[in-house]
């Protein structure tokens, strides 16, 4: 087929495409417009009191429930006029189990160190990232790059290679230094072995160096190099599953290491979670690893673990109440559901703290249960959503289905997706209608105004049908879509005196095709 033929047939679903592109992404801008300047117009400052104290089942359950390392539990509550995200001068009201005040002041007086756990690193680069930083195309692509320093002066660089998944290193002044792989150090790119297929990394340099190391995790492996050495340490391996999470605890033993204003020796910890449900702590200060199967009912998203020098303990913090289940963001009206569900009736709650043995197995030190209340919720929302709201009602429905059909997709997309994937999802889930029947309606209201209007301008019912499914799908966006190019003026017909659209030359109706102007009207036209 020829380029003028396939044009023919590609130019005018291209443009309508197009249309309701740009009227899609211009209906989210006002809509997140209006939103913010109703919030403005609307917004009162609703501080809460600050001097009616809580009741002492409320405070029991917003304290945080800490362990001394001899496994006393304190419980450490931040009265609300002075919560400040754990700040220095917070102040603290520090209670006992039997709900006795122990101490109150600020927060950096506390007389009291206890245990902390296993957390994510805040600082880790991930495969969105690193796809992100691929993604700009061959002749301006980007790479991940690890310089090696002495002192505030570079001399090597090594950069991964996504291709052959490897470290090549380089000489600052020029020339090959070698690879690094999964076996460590080789000068022959033949004999490097990759390392796997890359989720995520977290980089440090160490006291002793100015040169960063990196924690490498593959979906099977745990890898720890030093570009400096040009060293390479398997630190953890699972073949029969996946790692489904990674947390640390005091591994980078950086220069400012909190262990050194510590009076709790700690040991340097990794936790690890593999997808059949299997914990495992790989620590240093002695070398030792531990494989940790907890109960079924757990949720592992509730097991921390820390090491000291004396002993290993599993924190647990667990409920009588389901978990949230995972995909449900706060607009939707499933979960206002669960919310409203969960908050009205009392929860039984605990934590237990349990020493973890050298053959895997726990034994409880000390539990804490208590009733967290009843917190009665209604369904009235903040200014800025109710306004929302309404700015969705002229939202596309077929946002919704796609979330019917796809939210999990969708989900994953808007926390990992790479690219302009998570903009688009994102822009779906935050303004889509929620199965709103007004949003129904106005769809309805749209396509019977588009059947109006197209019924004496239509050159054929399918593509009136067309037009009158782009409609209802798209709300708003789809009628302007349709005026915008379906626009044309309308005659009455001589024959049948019925309206009728000049985009055809015969009558919808009665099949009378436009009369032809007498020559001698015509004369000054072609004369001129």
């Amino acid at each position: 087929m020829k380029l003028k033929g396939i044009s023919k047939y590609t130019a005018t679903p291209l443009k309508i495409a197009i249309t309701v592109l740009m009227l899609l992404f211009i209906l989210c801008f006002l809509q997140v417009i209006i939103t913010q300047i109703g919030f403005m117009l609307t917004y009162k400052d609703t501080a809460p009191e600050t001097s009616r104290p809580e009741e002492p089942n409320q405070r029991i359950d917003r304290s945080s429930k800490n362990f001394l390392p001899d496994g006393t539990i304190h419980l450490v509550y931040t009265p609300k006029y002075s919560r400040a995200g754990g700040k220095p001068y917070t102040q603290e009201q520090i209670y006992d189990c039997n709900d006795n005040l122990l101490w109150q002041g600020i927060r950096k007086d506390r007389p009291y160190e206890y245990l902390s756990w296993t957390e994510y690193s805040l600082d880790r680069f991930d495969d969105r990232r690193m796809k992100q930083i691929q993604t700009i195309g061959a002749e301006f692509s980007r790479m991940l790059e690890i310089p090696v320093n002495s002192e505030s002066k570079t001399e090597q660089v090594w950069r991964y290679d996504s291709g052959l998944d490897l470290f090549a290193g380089y000489h600052i002044k020029g020339g090959i230094i070698g690879y690094i792989g999964s076996t460590g150090f080789t000068d022959s790119k033949s004999k490097a072995k990759p390392f796997g297929k890359f989720k995520h990394f977290t980089a440090w340099a160490p006291k002793d160096s100015f040169s960063p190391t990196l924690l490498w995790q593959t979906e099977c492996r745990i890898y720890q190099i030093d570009f400096e050495k040009q060293q390479v340490r398997l630190l953890f391996e699972s073949l029969k599953a996946k790692i489904k999470f990674l947390r640390m605890h005091n591994w980078k033993s950086l220069v400012a290491d909190s262990r050194e204003t510590s009076t709790i020796e700690y040991r340097p910890a990794l936790h690890l979670q593999t997808e059949d449900g299997k914990h495992h702590l790989v620590m240093r200060e002695p070398q030792q690893k531990l494989t940790i199967t907890i109960p079924e009912d757990w949720r592992s998203d509730s097991v921390k673990f820390t090491a000291t020098k004396q002993d290993v303990f599993l924190y647990y913090r667990g409920s009588d109440t389901k978990p949230r289940p995972e995909g449900l963001f706060w607009q939707s009206k499933a979960w206002r559901q669960w919310r409203r569900d969960y908050h009205s009736k009392p929860h039984k709650k605990w934590v237990e703290l349990y020493r973890v043995a050298d053959n895997g197995s726990l034994d409880l030190v000390n539990r804490f249960d208590w009733i967290r209340p009843v917190h009665p919720v209604t369904d009235m929302r903040d200014p800025q959503s109710l306004i929302k709201s309404y700015t969705t009602k002229v939202s596309p429905p077929v946002y919704d289905l796609a979330w019917y059909f796809w939210s999990d997709k969708l989900y994953r997309l808007i926390r990992y997706g790479s690219g302009m994937s998570p903009l688009y999802a994102g822009l779906i889930e935050s303004f889509r209608p929620g199965y709103s029947i007004l949003n129904w309606l106005l769809s309805a209201a749209m396509m019977g105004f588009a059947f109006w209007h197209g019924w004496s301008r239509r050159t054929c019912r399918g593509k009136l049908l067309f037009w009158l499914v782009l409609v209802g799908a798209f709300n708003l966006a789809g009628l302007l879509t349709y005026l915008a190019l379906n626009h044309t003026a309308v005659i009455k017909c001589p024959a049948c005196g019925k309206g009728r659209g000049l985009n055809r030359i015969d009558c919808v109706r009665c099949g009378a095709e436009l009369p032809t102007p007498k020559r001698g009207e015509l004369d000054l036209i072609f004369n001129a």
